[in-house]
């Protein structure tokens, strides 16, 4: 046999030493170290981008008429996202961060007057009635309206509707209360688009409720009622009584007509809780989840929140801007809408 030529075999590769693969890992941990706070400052800059480009959008709907390009009047901070929907911008309303994440970056701004949304009910356990004000508009009309305990009077065309649902009495309030939601727990649909009720009866509210009655001046023929008191739930917040939940507030400093140019409009906040405020008003704050803490506000892409300003452009504020920009705007009822 000639054994002059020897046979070819490929040379197999080197196989990694220990030393060299612990090179290699860590040199790839440095480079997730250097990269890593660049690719997540990037992604909270873009997540920034789009919720600022909603704000944007919705501040054109808000401000210039759609048919003819020109300005018109702000709908009232009760019926803002309604307004939204109705324009085809539902999902605008929501900001993709609200993925359920905590955010614990936040600025407590206790007498800031904004308002989510139009829709909604409050309970009262002293009362034993649910306010509604996601009614048509057409019921708003009334003269006079009194409550005490679940048990109702009117007088005037009929505002007062007793029903049964749930086993609990109804009092349905139009015109411009202001209650826009609230999150209670343990609750279900009762076959109503507008409302819930719960399954273990009234939460648990702690209220100090007097009534008095006042004529809205958007209006002298309607009458509604005026809660003064304070109250919060002190339940674990589940879901959220009303429509549409938003990510973002409308400021109720706001004028609906001839608005100053450069004031705050719309503002990125942290989550709807209702509050009755001492001084007359029932309104969907910016609140806590689980306190009767008031005013948290996001300052969310990169230390700062979007706000959309009534001239249409959108600005990003830090906590100190923020401070500083609502401590302008902490009047209760600026428009005027409510004379005794």
């Amino acid at each position: 046999m000639d054994t002059s030529k020897q046979q070819f075999r490929p040379s197999l590769p080197k196989a990694f030493t220990i030393i060299e693969l612990m090179v290699v890992v860590a040199i790839m941990a440095l480079l997730v170290a250097i990269l890593g706070p660049s690719v997540s400052g990037a992604l909270d800059h873009a997540k920034g981008a789009i919720c600022g480009n909603n704000l944007h959008e919705m501040a054109k709907m808000l401000l210039v008429d759609g048919s003819t390009g020109g300005q018109h009047d702000l709908p009232r901070p009760s019926e803002w996202t309604e307004f939204i929907n109705e324009r085809g911008g539902e999902d605008l309303l929501s900001c993709p961060e609200d993925s359920g994440e905590k955010i614990v970056d936040e600025v407590d701004l206790s007498d800031i007057w904004l308002v989510q949304q139009q829709g909604g009910s409050i309970m009262f356990s002293n009362l034993q009635t649910i306010m509604d004000t996601g009614q048509s508009p057409e019921d708003r009309q009334v003269t006079r309206v009194t409550s005490s305990h679940g048990h109702s009077a009117e007088s005037g065309q009929a505002l007062i509707r007793i029903g049964s649902e749930c086993a609990l009495s109804r009092i349905t309030f139009r015109g411009d209360v202001r209650i826009e939601s609230l999150i209670v727990s343990q609750t279900h649909s009762c076959g109503s688009t507008h409302w819930y009720c719960l399954d273990d009866g009234l939460p648990d509210w702690r209220s100090r409720v007097a009534t008095e009655f006042y004529r809205g001046s958007s209006d002298p023929d309607v009458f509604v009622m005026r809660l003064q008191g304070v109250g919060y739930n002190t339940k674990s917040p589940d879901f959220v009584l009303g429509y549409q939940q938003a990510s973002y507030a409308m400021s109720n400093a706001v004028n609906v007509r001839r608005q100053r140019v450069g004031q705050l409009m719309l503002v990125e906040y942290k989550k709807p809780i209702a509050y009755i405020r001492k001084g007359g008003f029932a309104v969907d704050e910016l609140g806590d989840d689980n306190t009767d803490k008031r005013g948290s506000l996001r300052t969310r892409h990169l230390g700062k929140a979007n706000v959309a300003m009534t001239d249409g452009t959108v600005k990003g504020f830090t906590r100190e801007q923020l401070q500083a920009e609502y401590d302008m705007y902490t009047v209760a009822d600026p428009e005027g809408l409510w004379a005794p």
